[in-house]
């Protein structure tokens, strides 16, 4: 900021500052008692999107004689009808992305201008609150599913009670017939009375095709039991393993931002070494024993009908799950990225899956995406009804990382979704600033002066200042930067004003300009933040185009877009540091590790690694 201790204008360079101010075109058609034509653009609108090859331009001028006035449309000469009205069509460039339309009136007699500049858009376009469709993809390689297996197997560890599970299928036999002469004369019932296993539960997870194949092991079970009836005795049944495994397909569940994990068929179990011994009672008496141990025979079916039984899906297509699809269930919930990061940047993100896919390789999630401002804009900043949404093929993630190195989790961020979060932050003041410097040197009319001749009237020290004001958000493109960077960014229509004050401190707008842009973006990852940090490639003047929409000094025109562009470069990548980062949200508090960050099909991609 400049000091406080700068003296104040000099008599004679006010009387030359309001003799400036005099200059202005409307201030001196005002002192003449002339009126300037009212222009009053119909259409299009400021920022419309199209895919059209061409665009409407109507509108009136009123307030001056038909015959005293000369209208253009982008240097073409435009007539005027009964009224005042126009209209006309101008070409809408797809390869330009940005089409500016200038109109211009000016009032033969007198040569004073009234212009008005609107930006067209070629491109598809998503409207404020609505889905950019598979904004977001998600890829859970085969690696990523081995790395989510110690967070599944702490909630099978908690849900998967194998005790519970035997003890509920009592009784294991039922009112077995153990004598059979001419009718039963002598029967039993078999009841586990206590389970043990060692824990923790291990589980394996595999990607197949349409599903995901789950393996819970359990070792060292001991079921203790009892036989009674006819007569009794106690047993313990052991098998060194237990394995069950089954497959479970993932779909959109509801509400829609939420995985349904679906269990197909049954589970199958399979033992090792399942054996039996007697513990106490008749049971081990010859004749009695042979027959028990035929009933034995029966009870390892019954074990693993039992299990079978009670880790089923309890309600089939109804909204009740099984044990193990339950937990997958639970770990996918903490899979959702729309909360971290829209608490993050202050926006609300919403991400509704839209289809998931299984391969061998692993799943692939589309999300679709969408980005509001939680508040109204802030001050100055626009209120923009819609944002680029341009039409890109979804990333189809390998098994390998493009690098050709394995990774476990894969995210994809497309330009729809880049455009909702830049519209979303544009209305929070993105972009707006004033600057008091230039180069690190306070900005006065002498600095101005050095580049602007007109500027050397004033005191070299009179305090100015150039106010930045977005009335678009940029966007992004289906393309890459002119200099290979992985986004082409497009910044269009801006206003920026030169400032200066009065001697009683009221503000003097010197120039007003509309600038667009097109610069490279790049986006780096830090890992200590976990967040995509933006990057401005070089700005270059000749991707810069300036409009002259109001000037207090007689510079001419041609000055003003050989000389800005290049001012507008040099502060533009300040400007950039404005964009701020993108955090990536920790994955069910595991950390992110980068394995490659890149572009695919317009997508930024990341591949990352889940680590504790």
């Amino acid at each position: 900021m400049l000091p406080r201790s700068i003296a104040p204008m000099s008599r004679p360079s006010r009387k030359r500052l309001v003799l400036a101010v005099m200059g202005s075109l409307a201030a001196l058609a005002a002192a003449c008692g002339d009126v300037l034509p009212i222009l009053t653009l119909t259409s299009p609108v400021h920022g419309t999107f199209t895919t059209a090859s061409s665009i409407s331009v109507t509108g009136t001028v009123t307030q001056a004689a038909i015959a005293d006035l000369e209208v253009t449309v982008n240097g073409v000469v435009t007539p005027l009808v009964t009224g005042g009205a126009f209209s006309t069509s101008v070409a809408v460039s797809s390869s330009a992305v940005l089409n500016p339309v200038l109109v211009r009136v000016r009032k033969i007699s007198t040569g004073y201008v009234t212009l008005e500049r609107v930006m067209v858009i070629a491109g598809p376009s998503v409207s404020d609150g609505m889905y950019s469709d598979n904004g977001i993809g998600m890829r859970i390689n085969d690696t990523g599913l081995d790395q989510l297996q110690p967070t599944i197997q702490g909630l099978i560890n908690g849900s998967f009670d194998v005790q519970a599970l035997i003890l509920a299928a009592n009784p294991i036999v039922n009112d077995y017939c153990v004598i059979n002469i001419f009718g039963c004369i002598s029967s039993v019932d078999v009841n586990a009375t206590s389970v043990t296993y060692t824990q923790p539960v291990g589980v394996n997870l595999d990607a197949i095709s349409g599903a995901t194949n789950v393996s819970v092991g359990v070792n060292d079970i001991r079921v203790n039991y009892r036989v009674s009836g006819s007569f009794s005795c106690n047993g313990r049944i052991t098998a060194n393993t237990t394995t069950v495994a089954g497959n479970y397909d993932q779909v959109p569940g509801s509400p829609a931002n939420t995985v349904d994990v679906n269990q197909q068929g049954n589970v199958s179990v399979g033992f090792t070494n399942f054996d039996n011994e007697f513990t106490s009672g008749i049971c081990d008496f010859p004749l009695i024993g042979d027959i028990i141990q035929l009933i034995i025979g029966d009870v390892q079916p019954m074990v693993r009908d039992g299990l079978v039984t009670n880790l089923g899906d309890p309600d089939g297509s109804g909204p009740a799950d099984a044990p193990i699809a339950a937990a997958i269930q639970a770990t996918l919930a903490g899979l959702s990225i729309a909360g971290p990061v829209g608490e993050a940047l202050g926006v609300e993100l919403d991400a509704d899956f839209d289809q998931i896919s299984e391969d061998t390789a692993g799943l692939t999630y589309r999300i679709d995406s969408r980005i509001m401002r939680l508040d109204p804009p802030v001050s100055g900043a626009p209120d923009l009804l819609s944002s680029a949404n341009p039409t890109v093929a979804f990333p189809g993630f390998g098994a390998s990382a493009p690098n050709g190195q394995p990774y476990g989790l894969g995210l994809a961020l497309s330009p729809g979704t880049f455009n909702q979060l830049l519209k979303a932050e544009t209305e929070g003041g993105l972009l707006q600033t004033e600057i008091t410097e230039f180069q690190g040197i306070p900005l006065t009319a002498g600095v101005l002066a050095l580049f602007l001749p007109e500027f050397g009237s004033f005191n070299p020290y009179y305090p100015m200042k150039i106010r930045v004001m977005p009335t678009l958000a940029p966007f992004t493109t289906a393309s890459n930067g002119l200099g290979g960077e992985q986004l082409d960014l497009r910044v269009p229509h801006v206003i920026a004003t030169i400032i200066g004050q009065d001697g009683l401190g009221a503000e003097i707008e010197f120039l007003r300009v509309a600038f667009d842009a097109r610069i490279g973006l790049n986006f780096s990852y830090d890992s200590q933040t976990a967040s995509l940090v933006p990057a401005f490639g070089p700005v270059v003047p000749s991707d810069i185009q300036v409009a002259v929409l109001q000037a207090v000094n007689p510079t001419t025109e041609a000055t003003l877009q050989s000389f800005l562009p290049q001012v507008i470069a040099l502060v533009l990548p300040d400007l950039g540091s404005s964009l701020g980062s993108f955090p990536i949200p920790s994955f069910l508090g595991l950390n992110l590790d980068l394995v490659q960050l890149t572009e695919v099909n317009e997508y930024l991609a990341l591949y990352l690694n889940l680590v504790p």
